[in-house]
């Protein structure tokens, strides 16, 4: 991010100047609705939150993205101060779609969500179906949708157990993430904000344990970082319970925190794919801006 002459004026302290450059306007940190790239003739994408309520992780994508497409971060509202909290999963899937709505009333919609939010961006496609809108992309990047055994009235497969996401769970009992960029985040914000951030962590683990799914009655692009799991289990066993489509599968050869890892980019050591989040970028592109 380029420094301008007003982030230097508005910022009292050069502290207050790093979360700048970290987060970008820093009286939107916390918003409803994060935008990340406004500009742009096509469909926007918009990005659900990771574990943290945030969707600041999402920024990255500005650089590999074609710039026809707008970006739209998503964060949670367990991040509001002084308000009640959605009961369920399903609850804050419907205050997604009000925000979606506000930005692009009618669809088609592009969904994005990266360990838990891929759970919530599945959940807001589930939910947008019922309305009787039109959901052209659901991609989510490392993260299965397997929740408590006990509301799914059916044996779940050892397989899904055993390969169940909890990377979100981290840092629940504290702000201690793997994330490079969230953790720079994180560092740069008050201590109020890291207790509003980490009561948000545990609120998700805790509706995501009570959240039975739906049935998404289209596509699924699946991204898995490879490089952290062992066995590898295929998406067709981890998603086909809750998509009717296609699943496209990609791996990457990457850990759960690096898949959206801009620093990655400027680093001289990487295979000749290129840096995750360029794999990530050119899967994504080449969904979008197909004719």
């Amino acid at each position: 991010m380029d420094v301008s002459v007003r982030m230097v004026f508005e910022a009292p302290t050069p502290a207050r100047l790093a979360r700048s450059l970290v987060i970008g306007d820093v009286r939107n940190a916390f918003d409803p609705v994060y935008p990340i790239r406004e500009s742009g003739s096509s469909e926007p994408l918009f990005c659900l939150p990771a574990g943290s309520g945030l969707a600041w992780t999402y920024s990255g994508l500005m650089r590999v993205l074609d710039p026809e497409i707008p970006i739209y971060g998503l964060q949670s509202p367990a991040l509001a101060k002084h308000r009640r909290r959605p009961a369920s999963l399903e609850a804050v899937a419907a205050e997604y779609v009000s925000r979606i709505r506000e930005v692009r009333p009618h669809g088609p919609y592009r969904l994005l969500g990266w360990s838990f939010g891929g759970v919530l961006a599945h959940a807001v496609a589930v939910r947008l179906q019922a309305s009787g809108e039109r959901v052209e992309l659901l991609a989510v990047l490392d993260v299965d949708l397997v929740p408590n055994p006990d509301l799914m009235g059916k044996p779940v497969p050892e397989e899904f157990l055993r390969y169940r996401d909890d990377a979100d769970d981290a840092g629940i009992g504290g702000l201690t993430v793997g994330d490079p960029g969230e953790s720079a985040a994180l560092g740069v914000l008050t201590t109020e904000e890291q207790s509003i951030v980490a009561n948000a962590r545990r609120y998700h683990r805790e509706i995501r344990s009570r959240h039975a799914g739906g049935v998404f009655d289209g596509d699924l692009l699946f991204v898995l970082a490879t490089a952290d799991k062992s066995p590898i289990v295929p998406a067709e066993q981890i998603w086909r319970p809750f998509v009717t489509g296609n699943i496209t599968e990609l791996h990457v050869d990457c850990t759960h925190y690096e898949l959206l890892d801009m620093a990655a980019l400027a680093r001289p050591d990487q295979p000749a794919s290129g840096a995750a989040i360029e794999q990530v970028g050119a899967a994504l592109n080449k969904v979008l801006t197909s004719d």
